[in-house]
């Protein structure tokens, strides 16, 4: 399709951003299903793919100092054989998150040495026995509140643990309650938790307050936000190749491997809405991995780097369980005796490379990014390890996540390193805002190498098909030779 870009930028600057509750998750942890979303020692969100900056978790000290080493409260477990309460004095860390000092993402209690005890979580079968916080406000009405989530983080798994009825006091424990019900600053707050200490050894715990560092972002602007009002951004000569589809699919300038795919301008069972006429429709059925493969050959152009953006809307049906390919650059030099870089063909620097687009696991509803689409790069290269690509997924900030019934726009980056050295690079964008950024990257020791293809790659899973059938749509695909920008700045 032709976009208009004004209509295009004021529908979807209106519309708002993702999920905005940028914290940890206690999400789902169920092993019967190797579902594994919650916050764990890698990542403060694994369904969203959100890491922490350090393994086991960040927090910040009463001297508002990440990873400091003077905490907000202390408190102790003495020996015992039976459950009982422990209480700590948390009014200062309440107030700081009352006053908005600090943003509230929950307890981080650091055991001070290796111990034995066990706390009742909020799954505990002993209702009296879960984590509570009681305050006394300002006008001396006593509220007490249940924790909202809690875990424990325990770095020798890269599972998450949100499900337990006890978290283990030998690791970091995270509790976090709603706020929300009281008004202004505090009297007091008391922390209380049930502990079971299962040694003759007194555990001792530190509290901090969990830290999840703020992501700003703004989008940066290209130079297709800059061309002259009514001039077609395929007229432009930075401008290799551009597809809007309202025609179908250029064939003559793209090879078609496999896949399939239709040209519409409705599908109200997936609650498609064009912007301004025809899309490409996408569909993986049911049993079957494939939805669109098609080659777009740039070896003329014998481009060292090149940018790419297309349009991708998620259908309403796209709710998936396994990972899988989206559209990206490629260097496979297929029907060679180079041909490397998919299908567990492994890059070596002599044979071929690839950087497709990569989806992850639809995040669930418990999740505090729910239902969105974690997004990112599948990469064969020189230094790969195993026989297959290696998934990186887009988490500057957490933009590089993508909702159903929305148009996104992912423009990416992609610059040949010298051969045999590092400094091969990747950067991504959603919406302009810059979502992933790769420096070190050895895609070749061969000069002859080039930026082959775009391939435009949909696929579902590994060697898991498709449980049922997914539709996403596609629209105005643009390569160039400078940053292209988005009209979805949002």
């Amino acid at each position: 399709m032709r976009l208009n870009w004004l209509v295009f930028s004021f529908i979807f600057l209106s519309i708002g951003c993702n999920a905005s509750d940028n914290t940890w998750s206690e999400g789902a942890c169920i092993d019967k299903s190797l579902t594994y979303e919650g916050a764990t020692r890698d990542y403060y969100n694994r369904g969203a793919v959100l890491p922490w900056n350090n393994l086991g978790g960040d927090w910040i000290d009463d001297f508002y100092t990440s990873m400091g080493d003077r905490p907000f409260s202390r408190f102790s477990v003495d020996p015992t054989t039976s459950p009982f309460p422990v209480e700590a004095d948390v009014s200062q860390l309440v107030n700081a998150w009352q006053t908005g000092a600090l943003v509230n993402h929950g307890f981080f209690i650091r055991p001070q040495q290796q111990n034995a005890v066990l706390f009742e979580s909020k799954e505990s079968s002993e209702s009296g026995a879960k984590p509570k916080l009681i305050i006394t406000d300002n006008v001396g009405k006593t509220h007490v509140l249940e924790a909202v989530a809690d875990t424990h983080i325990q770095t020798s798994t890269y599972r998450c643990l949100g499900q337990k009825v006890q978290m283990s006091g030998k690791w970091p424990v995270l509790l976090k309650f709603d706020l929300s019900p009281i008004q202004g600053e505090v009297k007091s707050a008391t922390l209380q938790l049930f502990a079971t200490n299962k040694s003759n050894v007194r555990g001792a715990f530190n509290v901090f307050a969990t830290e999840i560092k703020r992501q700003y972002s703004y989008p940066e602007i290209g130079f297709s936000q800059k061309l002259p009002l009514g001039l077609p951004i395929d007229k432009d000569p930075r401008v290799l190749f551009h597809e809007d589809f309202s025609d179908g699919f250029s064939l003559s300038l793209a090879s078609r491997i496999r896949g399939s795919e239709d040209y519409i301008v409705e599908n109200d069972r997936e609650s498609f809405r064009p912007v301004d006429g025809q899309a490409m429709q996408i569909k993986v059925a049911k049993g079957d991995h494939w939805g669109s493969s098609h080659y777009i050959d740039l070896t003329e152009h014998k481009l060292q780097q090149a940018y790419m953006r297309y349009h991708i809307r998620l259908g309403k049906s796209w709710d998936v369980a396994h990972t899988g390919k989206l559209p990206g650059f490629t260097g496979t030099y297929r029907k060679t005796s180079m041909a490397a870089g998919w299908g567990g063909r492994k890059s070596n620097g002599k044979n071929g490379w690839s950087a497709r687009g990569a989806f992850g696991v639809s995040t669930s509803a418990e999740n505090t990014y729910p239902n969105v689409l974690p997004i990112g790069t599948y990469l064969y290269h020189a230094d790969m390890k195993s026989a297959y690509g290696d998934s990186l997924y887009w988490n500057r900030n957490p933009k590089g996540h993508l909702q159903k019934e929305r148009w996104y726009a992912i423009e990416q980056f992609i610059k040949m390193n010298t051969p045999g050295n590092k400094d091969g690079q990747i950067k991504a964008w959603v919406n302009g805002h810059l979502v992933f950024e790769k420096g070190d990257i050895r895609f070749t020791d061969d000069p002859r190498f080039v930026v082959e293809n775009v391939w435009l790659n949909v696929y579902y899973g590994g060697k898991t098909p498709a449980p049922k059938d997914v539709t996403l749509f596609i629209d105005d695909l643009v390569v160039a030779t400078e940053y292209i920008g988005s009209p979805l700045n949002r």
